[in-house]
Order: structure tokens, then C-alpha cells, then sequence
């Protein structure tokens, strides 16, 4: 575990109008106490940014950060793609090599018995959450790299969020994805 404050230096929010989703800066409003990383709330989605908005206001929230910490993993695609570009095995893990994987959000959430629990958030679509279906046969080559490609991004999100489980296991904490889904029951979409 490392505090992310090289990956955020390196990482700033692009500018307005620049790439698919909206990014920038987060000023807590209500709660700025509650924000243990004042100044460095980088939102990468307007659903980051509507989850910062509800730790600002939400009484269970007691406290909470954005980018906290990175675990390594392993990427499967990375992976396979460096072996087999430099002539490696890829099914033997000694030429594997770690990445990492920066998490969106650590959150302190008090319940309705005032105890409090840990929890790291990954935010993210729910289709990226679930296996994609492959195209029936006689589809378009167009389905098919679509289909690699979501499939790529699920394989990859798999190893993150297992090394990420793995992690809040040994340090007593909660792992949660937050989709669109949690983010309509929450009333912020």
C-alpha cells in the first residue's frame, strides 16, 4: 500500500471539453472536514463527482478521500501481450509483472448501530462489472473486436478488483463497486 500522491501529481484531471468524460477538481461545500485530501479531490467521471458530492453530505459519511492508495496486480492482457511480444511463456508467472491499481475512493461509513466500517469504492459501469456475451456466430467483425475489447476490460477488472478483495481482507476493511444502479438508489442519477 502507497499513498497516491506521485500518481496524482502525474495524473491531473484533463481539461474541459478534452476526452469522453468530465474531469476536474472537487471542493467539498458542507463538510470540508470530513475530506482527508482537501486540494487534491480529483473527479474523473461525473459519477466521481456525484459520489464526492454524497460523502460531503451524507451523515453516515465520517470520513473520506479520493485515490488513496495503490494495490498491485496483475494484468492479464499486459501480460500475455509483453510474453508474447519478447518471446516468453505466458502461462509462467515469472515473467508476470505487477501494475497498479489506483482505487477511487476510501470512505469511513457509520451504520445505524454506530459502527463504523472502512470500505474502498471502485466506480464503475455496470456492464463492466459482468462477463460480456460473445456475438452469436455470423456477426460482424465490428461485434467481434467489440466484444474483445469488452472482454479485455472485464479480465483486467477482474484481476484489480480480486487483488483488491485480497487487500481489505488483511486490513479489516470492505471492498464495494458502485454502479450506475447503486448510484440511481442513492438518487444521484
Amino acid at each position: 500500500m502507497s499513498l497516491n500522491s506521485d500518481y496524482k501529481k502525474k495524473h491531473k484531471p484533463l481539461k474541459e471539453g478534452v476526452g469522453r468524460y468530465h474531469q476536474g477538481y472537487y471542493v467539498p461545500k458542507l463538510h470540508p472536514e470530513k475530506c482527508v485530501t482537501l486540494g487534491e479531490n480529483v473527479y474523473r467521471s461525473d459519477w466521481e463527482r456525484r459520489l464526492m458530492d454524497w460523502f460531503d453530505r451524507s451523515p453516515s459519511v465520517v470520513r473520506w478521500g479520493p485515490e488513496p492508495i495503490s494495490v498491485p496486480y496483475l494484468n492479464p492482457i499486459a501480460n500475455f501481450n509483453y510474453c508474447v511480444s519478447h518471446g516468453l511463456d505466458p502461462k509462467n508467472p515469472r515473467y508476470w509483472k505487477k501494475m497498479n491499481y489506483n482505487i477511487d475512493f476510501w470512505a469511513e461509513m457509520v451504520d445505524t448501530n454506530n459502527v463504523v466500517t472502512k470500505y474502498f469504492i471502485e466506480v464503475k459501469p455496470y456492464a463492466q462489472t459482468i462477463e460480456p456475451k460473445a456475438p452469436k456466430d455470423g456477426a460482424k467483425v465490428a461485434d467481434y473486436k467489440k466484444y474483445n475489447e469488452q472482454m479485455k476490460t472485464y479480465l483486467v477488472n477482474q484481476q484489480k478488483w480480486l487483488a483488491m478483495e485480497q487487500f481489505c481482507e488483511e486490513h479489516g476493511c470492505k471492498f464495494m463497486k458502485v454502479t450506475e444502479h447503486t448510484l440511481k438508489k442513492l438518487g444521484l442519477l
